[in-house]
């Protein structure tokens, strides 16, 4: 080794020590950190245990329950609207409501049954809650209509939430009565007699229970109504009106 190499050799292992010296941390300082560490194991084990680690669930949103709420109490009102318009009473109409839970909100789930008056027609019922939901213009409002032989059902979603259910019943229509048989009855009825005798005759001689009605003032009113009553045959008068010109063109009788 050479004289040059010697000194560099020196020189080097003179500047390792130095810097090795000023970085060395103090025993305080050392002790410390240990310290720390060891405190942060402990707490980290004991909140695993507890399940304070755990991933929390969101909580539901207050704006979702609030907005929710408040398109159930305008889908009431207008529900409540169309029957005032369509004079469906108090006593026609029943309601349930149930209790119904998700993840995010609760809310009231309405069953309404309404036994419709003869009156109103199931095409009547759907145009006048079409209309309205159409003017209140709920948001995220949607509603599926289904209609059998006697029952029409409205069901209605908020935000894919059901919150009601409107079932109208009509009235089965009344059974019609089988008609009886028997012998068939038909009244006869001859007017404006009393101007021709021999007609009246010839009438009386069918020997049929014709009901002889009779003008007054004719020739032979008279002696028309005593015979007839006499033969115990119906006797009418055909009693003529005033006309509506009665004053322009006089009658004799009327």
């Amino acid at each position: 080794m050479t004289r040059w190499q010697a000194v560099k050799d020196s020189f080097k292992a003179t500047l390792q020590g130095t810097v090795l010296r000023k970085c060395a941390p103090s025993p305080i300082i050392l002790a410390t950190c240990v310290t720390l560490v060891c405190l942060f194991l402990i707490v980290s084990i004991a909140l695993v245990k507890r399940g304070g680690w755990k991933k929390a669930s969101p909580s539901p949103p207050h704006s979702l329950s609030q907005e929710l709420h408040e398109a159930i109490q305008t889908v009431d009102q207008v529900i409540a609207h169309t029957f005032a318009r369509l004079s469906i009473t108090e006593d026609q109409v029943s309601l349930k409501q149930f209790q119904q839970r998700s993840e995010r909100t609760e809310w009231n789930y309405t069953v309404w049954t309404i036994t419709l008056p003869p009156h109103l027609s199931f095409h009547q019922i759907i145009t006048a809650f079409t209309r309205g939901f159409s003017f209140f213009a709920i948001e995220n409002l949607t509603y599926e209509i289904n209609v059998e032989v006697n029952t029409l059902t409205i069901e209605i979603r908020i935000g894919g939430v059901t919150t009601h259910r409107l079932i109208f019943s009509s009235p089965a229509p009344p059974v019609s009565q089988p008609h009886r048989k028997g012998k068939a009855q038909v009244s006869i009825v001859i007017d404006d007699l009393g101007q021709n005798y021999t007609s009246f005759t010839a009438l009386l001689a069918l020997d049929i229970p014709i009901t002889f009605s009779i003008l007054p003032f004719e020739p032979h009113s008279v002696r028309i109504a005593q015979e007839a009553f006499a033969r115990e045959r119906e006797v009418m008068l055909h009693l003529p009106m005033e006309p509506w010109d009665a004053r322009d063109t006089p009658h004799q009788h009327g």
